[in-house]
Parts: structure tokens; sequence; C-alpha cells
């Protein structure tokens, strides 16, 4: 055997995936870390992977060239270095190492601000959704009536809020439906404070 089978005999898809910061799934289905999608359509075996979306496929030794942006014999190194193999020491220039090294610590910051972007999204989405129900339970409750005679009533203080932020909040879910659009359309940004003030940050119309 040589050194790449060796590698694909001792390091299994899962081992990798989870030593690369990848959450695994049970079931084997979880979102692509490679184009970093939102929907389990990354699928994998203990020596097999594919993504459904991106069309990403291999052994062990292409989920590391996809996930750092390695060549083959790149990924070789890092593979034999991070499970600490000892199948190719000495081999390859120090600067085919240093920059295998620095791709690899590049995709792995990548992967944890990924991750924490998607808290970010799931935790304003979950807030904006909340309030929304939220307001429409208030206009119900409040609702101001008048038969047409005489002055109209005084519409109450949490009716005429709630007629205002409705649209506001709404817009927000309209807009970033996604996790991926979200991230497209704000860079993984807060969004927070701009919908809270009553209008949108990063060029969007004011409201």
């Amino acid at each position: 055997m040589n050194a790449a089978d060796i590698i694909k005999d001792r390091v299994s898809i899962p081992q990798a995936l989870s030593y690369y910061g990848v959450e695994l799934s049970p079931k084997g289905r979880i979102p692509c870390p490679i184009h970093r999608g939102e929907h389990k359509n990354f699928a994998y075996t203990q020596d097999r992977f594919i993504c459904f979306v991106c069309g990403a496929h291999g052994s062990v030794i292409d989920l590391v060239m996809q996930l750092f942006d390695l060549s083959y014999s790149q990924a070789l190194v890092r593979l034999d270095e991070d499970f600490s193999l000892g199948l190719l020491r000495g081999r390859g220039t120090p600067e085919e190492r240093r920059r295998a090294k620095a791709a690899a610590e590049k995709r792995a910051l990548e992967l944890q601000k990924l991750e924490r972007d998607k808290l970010l999204y799931q935790q304003q989405t979950a807030a904006y959704l909340a309030e929304f129900r939220g307001l429409n339970r208030m206009t119900e409750s409040c609702r101001p009536t008048w038969d047409g005679s005489g002055q109209p009533p005084e519409l109450p203080q949490e009716w005429a809020f709630a007629f205002h932020r409705i649209p506001a909040v709404g817009l927000w879910l309209e807009m970033f439906e996604n996790f991926d659009r979200w991230e497209a359309l704000t860079g993984g940004g807060d969004t927070g404070p701009g919908i809270h003030a009553g209008r949108f940050s990063r060029g969007h119309r004011s409201l």
C-alpha cells in the first residue's frame, strides 16, 4: 500500500470532519462544510462523502483538499501531520508544509466563524419571529372599534406601535428567509441595531 492508501485506511471521513471542527450526525447527513450550505445535503460514510448541491465528493483526501483548498500532495501531508501517522515525515518542501498548515488554520477559523454566524442568525430569527407573533396578537386584542358616528376613538398606543413595527419585522423575516441569504446580504453581520431603530443598515430601505 502506498501512503495515500494507508491514510485512507487509517483516517475515516467522520474522524476528519470531527477533527476539523465539523459537527457530525448519527444519520450521516449534515450541512455541507465545503460550500457552507444550510441544509443537510452532505452525506458521508466511513470512507466516502458527497454533496448533492455543490457536487463535491470523494475520499478523505479529497475532503481535505476541498476543505482547505490544498493540492493532493499538500492534503496528504496535512492528514499525515494532523493524525500523527508518520508516513511522510520529511517529505515536501518547507514552503509546501507551511502553506498547507496556513491554509488549514485559515479554514478552521472560517468554520468557527460560520458556526458563530449560524447561532447569531438562529437567535435573531427566533427573536423576531416571536416579536412578530406577539405584535399580531397585540393588534387583535386592542383593535379599536368605531361605528362611524361621532369622533373616531383615539388609537391605543400599543396598536399604533404595532402598526408601524409589524412591517419592519415582517420584512426582516422575508428578506432573510434562510441562513445563506442572510449571510450573503449582511456578510454575517448583526442586523439587530438597524431593525430595532426601525430601519435596515447596509443600504436597505428605511421603514
